[in-house]
């Protein structure tokens, strides 16, 4: 059974729109004129400049992007208090933008600013709701058509956030998608990395996006060098859940792979207070690599390239993976063992973090961890010093797996000389 795994949204690049220069003339003018907002060195100062002038005719479309821009990044840096977030000037702010967007007065690059932010806003303050988000949605469909790569690139993105809590969401997706394939020449790696990884997390709610993928991964291999390494992982992730689906996907697999030697020396746990996104992989990043590289290595042996390196930086990330992906790179390792038996040397270090984590793990990740343990035990022996831990957590919800949890825990116990838990595991069979 293959292991499954998701990415945190927090871990992506996302550029912001907020810093771009401005063209000439009457912008320049509507530039100088959101200063006040860009340049505010807190969110309340934000909310206290917008509460003085959201009512007024001078405030335009531009400030209100600013606004919601620097807000999002606020919230992201974890400094939008509980009396920012009450404050009375959010119900104006979005009046204002609602009025706006009825008569049509938010400019295309406007609009993708303030629907990239409510990808960070949603929720945070009552007003930036579910039916708030829907109809930026819509009016981001209707002005898909005039957008430019990296607006493309964040909306898609932006959907691809929100569309679990809010399905209605997804609408703009499908002419999201049809125009990146029209400005895919314009897109840096950045946005085609954001893109791809957008579609893998929209392919089964609005499969239409699927449309982008080859175009995407086409372009992927002559850009690939200048990926940063989080936008490998993310690639390499998004591959393998696409290509199912889309096995031209692959073809953008090899130049990933490797890519990835060169930068696994960054993937590095960095939380930086002032840094809006993440730059540099972190522990997730290499357990998402090396999942991907188990799930796409019969399609693309090329993938393999890239697995010595990640195994070797994992023994000193492991204790920073949280319980899936010690579960993810676990199976992955039990996986790829034998076409690169360097990866068992990242084996010791997860089979000891997950002592420590084995209490939160779901049926799932505990069978697939046994399942692994008992693949490893003669080449890896260090991952027995997991296998009781297991065995007691995989006791306690026996009652709550399924046929295949239990299947292949009965499987690794008899592998593994378990007879009281195979007795157990057999009984529920």
């Amino acid at each position: 059974a293959a292991a499954r795994t998701t990415l945190r949204l927090s871990s992506l690049s996302i550029s912001s729109f907020e810093n771009r220069e401005a063209s000439a003339g009457a912008e320049a003018g509507r530039a100088n004129s959101s200063e006040p907002i860009s340049k505010a060195e807190s969110a309340a100062s934000i909310l206290e400049v917008v509460g003085e002038e959201v009512d007024n005719k001078v405030f335009n479309d531009f400030h209100m992007s600013a606004a919601f821009t620097r807000l999002a990044k606020f919230s992201k840096r974890r400094q939008l208090g509980r009396a920012d977030r009450g404050s009375s000037v959010w119900p104006r702010l979005v009046a204002r933008l609602h009025s706006m967007l009825r008569v049509n007065k938010v400019g295309v690059r406007e609009a993708a600013n303030v629907f990239w932010a409510h990808g960070e806003l949603y929720d945070k303050a009552d007003a930036c709701n579910a039916a708030l988000v829907v109809e930026l949605s819509k009016y981001v469909q209707q002005k898909a058509s005039a957008m430019k790569a990296q607006e493309l690139s964040n909306c898609l993105l932006c959907v691809a956030k929100l569309e679990g809590s809010v399905p209605k969401v997804s609408v703009a997706a499908p002419d999201i998608a049809k125009c990146i394939v029209r400005r895919i020449e314009d897109m840096v790696p950045q946005h085609l990395s954001n893109s791809l990884w957008a579609a893998a997390r929209l392919q089964d709610a609005v499969p239409e996006v699927l449309t982008a993928v080859p175009a995407v991964a086409s372009s992927i291999p002559d850009k690939a060098k200048e990926m940063a390494p989080q936008e490998l992982s993310n690639s390499l992730w998004a591959a393998a859940r696409l290509q199912d689906e889309v096995p031209g996907v692959r073809m953008a697999v090899p130049a990933i792979a490797s890519s990835i030697p060169d930068k696994v020396k960054d993937m590095i746990p960095q939380h930086l207070s002032n840094s809006l996104w993440v730059k540099d992989m972190i522990p997730q990043h290499l357990s998402n690599s090396l999942w991907a590289a188990a799930r796409l290595q019969d399609a693309v042996p090329e993938v393999l390239t890239a697995v010595p390196a990640i195994a070797s930086s994992i023994p000193d990330k492991a204790k920073d993976m949280a319980q899936q992906e010690l579960s993810n790179s676990l199976w992955a390792a039990a996986r790829l063992q034998d076409e690169v038996p360097e990866v068992r040397m990242a084996v010791p270090a997860i089979a000891s973090r997950i002592l420590d984590t084995v209490k939160d793990m779901n049926p799932q990740a505990l069978s697939n961890c046994l399942w692994a343990a008992a693949k490893l035990q003669d080449a890896a022996p260090g991952v027995l010093v997991a296998i009781h831990v297991l065995a007691e957590q995989l006791n306690l919800k026996i009652k709550i797996l399924n046929l295949p949890e239990l299947q292949m825990s009965a499987w690794a116990a008899s592998e593994l000389g378990m007879d009281d838990l195979e007795r157990q595991l057999q009984k529920e069979l």
